[in-house]
């Protein structure tokens, strides 16, 4: 087989997208990058990534090393979309010193805070405006116009193989290509509990489930100084999200899924997220028996060792 003449911009796409680019992010690095396979599909615009052992990540910004087991990452350029799992082992790093253990333990609560984990859970407790959430109706509106718009992007764009367009086909061209095909709708009103989860009739298990697509902003933090707004997803047009707050975005892949009493869910593909819970990735990745100090409080920001 001939070498990938691609594979370390390849490979340096797949860190960056598995990593993350969050400041604990930039302290992570992976240890065996000789056992990471990359692949890129261009007739897909796809990237995947898988490894024959497991990746080894260490986290320097939270004091752990993460062996990573059966890993599958796929990435389509084309949808915008990052997708990953195996199944992770976490061996805590011997801290230099107490200053160094208070900071792994500072930076440990920080990235619990405000994320998928930390919401869950404020769900299954039914905690969530106590623990500084703000769960909203989101709903996707398809752009009536938009067929329009891409019929007459298809024809003017064939005519120009032909002939040169006039100026009111250009003046078309540009008016209706910034049509986008849906439309966001924000319901300002803040969900109730029973609107996003189930409770079985014993008591005993407890499920998210919601209609439409969910906004869930974590109000006791701002966004990471390295956090930039995402670029428009595939058929919503972008809002920029206020600085003074983690704004993330739920989407329900199942009818309803069941989320364990420590945040985590029975079938953790079973949601898509995007926005800021999007640009987490291992730079806060915990392990699942981590627990916050009760009560979990408002930081200070994290620090962040230099």
């Amino acid at each position: 087989m001939r070498p990938n003449p691609n594979r370390a911009s390849d490979y340096q796409k797949f860190v960056e997208l598995f990593l993350g680019r969050t400041t604990f992010s930039r302290q992570c690095r992976i240890r065996n990058p000789d056992d990471v396979l990359v692949d890129f599909d261009p007739t897909e615009n796809e990237l995947t990534a898988s490894s024959y052992k497991f990746v080894q990540v260490a986290n320097q910004a939270l004091g752990y090393r993460i062996k990573y087991y059966g890993l599958r990452f796929v990435t389509n350029f084309k949808q915008n979309v990052v997708s990953f799992y195996g199944q992770p082992v976490f061996e805590e790093m011997t801290p230099r010193n107490e200053r160094q253990k208070r900071l792994w333990e500072a930076n440990r609560l920080a990235a619990y805070r405000g994320s998928l984990t930390h919401f869950l859970k404020s769900v299954h407790d039914n905690q969530v405006t106590t623990e500084g959430f703000l769960a909203q109706r989101l709903r996707i509106v398809p752009n009536r116009r938009f067929p329009q718009a891409d019929s007459l992007r298809r024809a003017l764009l064939r005519r120009r193989l032909n002939m040169v367009l006039t100026s009111a086909e250009n003046d078309s061209l540009a008016r209706w290509g910034k049509e986008p095909p849906a439309f966001s709708i924000l319901y300002t009103k803040p969900r109730p509990i029973d609107s996003l989860r189930r409770v079985s009739a014993d008591g005993a298990h407890v499920f998210l489930r919601y209609t439409n697509h969910l906004q869930v902003s974590y109000l006791r933090e701002s966004p990471d100084p390295l956090y930039r707004l995402p670029a428009a997803r595939i058929g919503v047009a972008p809002v920029a999200p206020p600085r003074d707050r983690q704004v993330s975005q739920l989407m329900l892949m199942a009818r309803e899924i069941e989320i364990q009493p420590n945040g985590q869910l029975v079938n953790p593909l079973g949601v898509f997220t995007d926005e800021y819970w999007g640009f987490e990735k291992m730079g806060e990745f915990l392990p699942v028996n981590y627990l916050p100090p009760a009560p979990c409080p408002a930081p200070p920001h994290p620090t962040h060792d230099r």
